[in-house]
């Protein structure tokens, strides 16, 4: 029993020994080889495209892997060799078989890693080439873009080359709406150029106008003279112009010395990347401690959504108050004191020195420099951003951290120009070079530099670059804008409450006499809008002529006198006082003749009629007189009983104009020498007309010693006499309620 036992045993080893060889047969002969034999006819592939771009332009000299691929090459055809003698082997008896298998698999092994260098290689000995070149992928990218089609850019003439995963897009989103718990941002909802109120580029935008999207490519090496450029993976491409719009990159904690700052949940916020790395921290640490290192855009913008989260906020800044590049003390104040009531904690005046972390390497606590200890699940850092001009040195001029441009955004190498946070731009209003980190400045930049390029092209010249410094931001319910230069003193006005319901506040920056920069919190559109036009003309500060004539509107109102500082000139110490009068007589003025305009809209001479009244209110001095009177600049209520009376003035003004009006009609009516004016002479009303008469209306322009408007002959207005009456009365309602507006609005002022 036991023989027989035995020799089934060997029966079934035996059995299992051909089984094995079967199955080695078949995957050998059916995958194996077939695999071996697929791979190499990719690898002759690879090898005859290589050698024919060899053949066709050899390498560029500046290519550090021209030995490598030369190599490559010998390898490629020592193996094509070897597999042809591994298929002849194959040929042979089952004794050779085992040896067989291991050559093959080791074969299969070196080719998988030919393949792999081969495309690589492959991709070095093509030099894409472009007539223009975007190198970056952000907001200007997608702004040049744009404009380039607009200039008539033709398919195939340009490239974008970025480093993101994505086609550009809006990046203040990021700090806004993306981090929002409801309705919150994402892609491709914020795509450029909804940013401007433009229509959104989606990726298939960029392939219907034939411009090549270039997404997840770094380039890593820039040859400006010979007009090429080398990615991460040895791509090359070639330029006729280039566009560096590669942004800034955000500076990182290790740059100061905290220690650290490698723990995990530590977040910083540049690309859509760190966004969505950190809208995944929100998720996982709902409703926990966050700490954020930085008192600028990011730390205030992050720290509002981030307490939107729900989660326990502690902001940390080094700074005396938040965002002191812009902001006064007294500015900051308003804002801390808001950000205080929604439950965010804020430390000034000492910096984080070092960050703590579990057994897990997640970050748990922050220490400072003055001994504190803050407990933290997450840790946001904004704590500023450099240019990237890495890539260029040595190659152009450079200037405050950018690459220094004329004002075409064209840099001292002919064909390469520069746009938004790398370049330092010649800024006409300030007659000096800077350099702005803004998406506002990001998009005009890009699309002066493709009108510049494309003008240069055609023979034709457009003006220089003319910007106004803009800075806006957004976080909870308060939004605000900034226009101009923050230099010279600062006048605050309005209500900077922190516990208002509706604050609104601005403030103008004065210096040698004139406004250079105007902020606003709570504004609407149209007063936006406003001081931009203010921080753009630099108007006197007691008298606003140059915005006068622009019919500018400032719709708010001053509720504070002008502070110690500018009180305590030691120049001139009633200047200042008179600074403030101005700015309040000259927000009146516009107040009113906002309304005259909207009163007479619907008039057929509403200019004549406009410009009536305009001439009446100039025979009443302004406001800032009485302030020279030695009286005080906040007892408005004096100043209000002037304006009433000097309303009724006007009343009795116009009264005696209507009467003269009237007077007039009859006089030449009956006067039987029409023809001695005729040239003269307007279309009276329609009952007068019927009797084939003229009216003679004297012209308005002011002489002096004289108070009557219609004077002088060369009036030429042609209102019928029921429109006289009717604007007439409309100026008197728009000044009333300018003026009562005014009065209210210094009755609900904080006492």
């Amino acid at each position: 029993m036991g023989i027989l036992t035995r020799i089934c045993e060997r029966i079934m080893f035996i059995w299992y020994l051909i089984r094995r060889w079967i199955k080695y047969q078949q995957n050998f002969e059916v995958i194996n080889m077939n695999t071996l034999r697929r791979m190499l006819e990719e690898l002759i592939s690879q090898t005859e495209c290589i050698v024919e771009k060899l053949d066709a332009e050899p390498l560029v000299p500046v290519i550090q892997q021209r030995d490598e691929v030369y190599d490559w090459l010998e390898n490629a055809e020592r193996i094509k060799t070897q597999i042809l003698t591994i298929e002849k082997l194959g040929e042979r008896k089952f004794i050779s078989r085992v040896h067989l298998a291991k050559l093959v698999d080791e074969k299969i092994g070196e080719v998988e890693e030919l393949l792999k260098k081969g495309c690589l290689y492959n991709e070095i000995c093509t030099k894409k080439s472009f007539k223009y070149v975007i190198i970056g992928g952000g907001v200007a990218a997608g702004y040049a873009a744009r404009e380039f089609v607009k200039q008539g850019l033709k398919p195939g003439e340009l490239a974008i080359i970025s480093k993101e995963a994505v086609a550009p897009y809006e990046r203040p989103a990021l700090s806004k709406a993306y981090l929002l718990p409801e309705g919150a941002a994402r892609l491709p909802g914020f795509h450029v150029c909804v940013g401007s109120g433009g229509e959104k580029l989606l990726p298939e935008w960029y392939a219907e106008k034939g411009i090549e999207l270039l997404l997840s490519t770094e380039i890593v090496e820039a040859d400006l003279h010979s007009k090429i450029l080398t990615s991460e993976t040895g791509g090359m491409f070639e330029f006729e112009t280039l566009i560096i719009a590669t942004g800034s990159r955000v500076l990182r904690l290790t740059e100061f010395g905290v220690q650290g700052a490698d723990a995990k949940n530590i977040f910083y916020l540049r690309e859509i990347s760190d966004a969505d790395k950190l809208v995944e921290a929100i998720k996982a640490k709902k409703n926990g401690k966050v700490v954020i290192i930085g008192g600028g855009y990011i730390g205030l913008e992050v720290g509002a959504a981030m307490r939107i989260n729900k989660f326990d906020v502690t902001m940390v800044s080094r700074d005396p108050w938040c965002m002191p590049r812009l902001f006064t003390k007294e500015i900051a104040a308003f804002y801390e004191g808001y950000y205080a009531n929604k439950g965010v904690k804020i430390i000034k005046g000492t910096p984080a020195v070092s960050l703590d972390a579990d057994t897990n390497g997640d970050v748990k606590a922050v220490k400072l420099k003055d001994g504190r200890v803050l407990q933290a699940d997450i840790v946001v850092v904004g704590v500023g951003a450099k240019p990237l001009t890495d890539l260029f040195k040595g190659q152009v001029d450079e200037e405050n951290d950018g690459i220094r441009t004329d004002g075409m955004f064209e840099t001292d190498v002919p064909y390469v120009y520069a746009v938004g946070d790398v370049a330092t731009f010649p800024m006409k209003l300030y007659n000096d070079m800077r350099r702005v980190e803004h998406v506002d400045h990001a998009r005009k930049s890009a699309e002066h530099a493709v009108r510049a390029i494309r003008a240069s092209e055609e023979g034709k010249c457009i003006d220089e670059y003319d910007y106004v410094p803009y800075f806006y931001s957004r976080a909870f319910n308060l939004s605000w804008t900034f226009y101009g230069d923050n230099v010279g003193d600062p006048l605050l006005f309005g209500d900077r409450d922190p516990t208002s319901r509706k604050p609104k506040f601005g403030a103008a920056w004065i210096k040698d006499g004139r406004i250079v920069g105007t902020f606003l919190e709570g504004g609407t559109d149209e007063e936006n809008k406003a001081i931009a036009r203010v921080a753009r003309a630099q108007p006197s500060a007691v008298h606003l002529d140059t915005l006068e004539r622009e019919g500018s509107t400032l719709d708010i109102s001053i509720t504070e006198r002008p502070s110690s500082k500018l009180e305590a000139h030691k120049s001139n110490p009633n200047r200042r006082e008179k600074i403030g009068g101005g700015l309040l007589s000259n927000i009146a003025k516009f107040a009113i003749d906002s309304t005259i305009n909207y009163s007479f809209k619907a008039f057929p001479g509403r200019k004549q009629a406009h410009q009536i009244v305009r001439e009446g209110l100039k025979d009443h001095p302004p406001l800032s007189a009485s302030l020279d009177d030695k009286k005080k600049p906040e007892d408005l209520k004096l100043v209000m009983e002037e304006m009433h009376a000097k309303m009724e003035q006007m009343q009795e003004d116009t009264n005696i104009v209507k009467q003269q009006h009237k007077t007039s009609a009859e006089h030449v009516e009956g006067s039987g020498h029409p023809k001695k004016m005729a040239d003269e002479g307007v279309q009276g009303s329609d009952l007068l007309q019927n009797k084939k008469k003229k009216i003679f209306i004297r012209s308005h322009r002011h002489r002096p010693g004289k108070v009557n408007f219609w004077e002088d002959p060369m009036h030429p207005s042609k209102w019928k006499e029921e429109q006289f009456l009717l604007v007439s009365l409309a100026g008197l309602s728009a000044f009333s309620y300018s003026i009562t507006w005014l009065y209210l609005r210094v009755e609900e002022r904080p006492r």
